[in-house]
This record gives C-alpha cells, structure tokens and sequence, in this order.
C-alpha cells in the first residue's frame, strides 16, 4: 500500500469525515435560508404573519396587533367596537399587566377619563355620534418577552392579545 498524501484523503475514515462535514454545511445552509424566510414573513419582525387579529364571540369587539415587535419599537393596538346603545360612553378595559410592558405615547379618540379598576385600566371615551367607534392605541414596547392580555367591553365582551417582544 502506498503512503502518500493522496491515499490519505481516500481512506475509510477520510471519506466518513468529509461525508459529515457536507452535512454539516448543508443543515447551516438550511438554517440560514429558514432563518431568512421567517424574517421575510414577519416572525421576526414586520411581515405577513406578524399582523393579526382578535375579537369577541359575538363579532362587536375586534382587536388588531403585530404579534411580534421588538423592545424600543413603536406598535398600534387598533380597536374597533360595536355598541349596543350609541348614546353611551363606550369604555374599554385592558389588562394592568399587559400595558405594564408598554408606554402609551397616544390615544385617538382622546379618552375622557382614565380609571385604574383593580388589575386593569378603563378607558372612557365620549360617546360617539355612530354605533361603530375606532379606537388606537400607539404603544411603545419597554420590556421583552411574551406578553398576554385582555381587552373588554361591558360585562362578557372579550378579546385576548398575545404579543412577543424581541429583546
């Protein structure tokens, strides 16, 4: 058997190395494309799939939000409510804790009165001159990590949030 460099490379072990190491290059490539399409889709960022949407069983709350933002980034929570008696004030309760990660830099319309109940903040607006009112919230996020809460109207009028917050 000969000794030179070249029947080294093609020794049993040589080849079973160079196989791995193939692999090994092909699962990065791999990673590296699946990490570039998430982006794309909005899983790290703004995209498709970042923006979503929640609302009530009975269609008169709905709560739009990205689902994903990163700390620093600016983000809307855009509600729009239904209400059964216009000449109401509409008020809106959203969890304590969920705008504890937030800083509330607007609110349109401007609420009337702001009330702290417990583990939530309600929102009261005036009344509006048409059954249907748009409420925004521009946010700041302050904290990372999953966030969840709550936004209610009335007695049993629920949508949940959940957000991730990039570092």
């Amino acid at each position: 058997m000969d000794d030179s460099p070249i029947e080294a490379f093609r020794s049993p072990a040589a080849l079973r190395h160079q196989r791995r190491a193939v692999l090994v290059e092909r699962a990065g490539w791999v990673g590296m494309l699946l990490l570039i399409v998430a982006a794309l889709a909005g899983l790290l960022g703004p995209g498709p799939l970042s923006h979503t949407s929640s609302g009530s069983s009975d269609g008169s709350l709905e709560v739009d939000f990205s689902r994903f933002l990163r700390s620093g980034a600016t983000t809307g929570l855009d509600i729009s409510l239904t209400l059964s008696d216009p000449s109401e004030q509409p008020r809106v309760r959203i969890d304590a804790d969920y705008l504890d990660a937030f800083s509330i830099d607007d609110v349109r319309p401007a609420p009337a009165e702001v009330i702290a109940r417990g583990d939530q903040l309600e929102f009261v607006f005036a009344a509006p001159e048409a059954p249907r009112i748009a409420i925004s919230f521009d946010l700041t996020a302050q904290q990372f990590g999953r966030r969840a809460g709550t936004v209610e109207v009335g007695d049993s009028t629920t949508a949940s949030i959940t957000q991730f917050i990039y570092p």
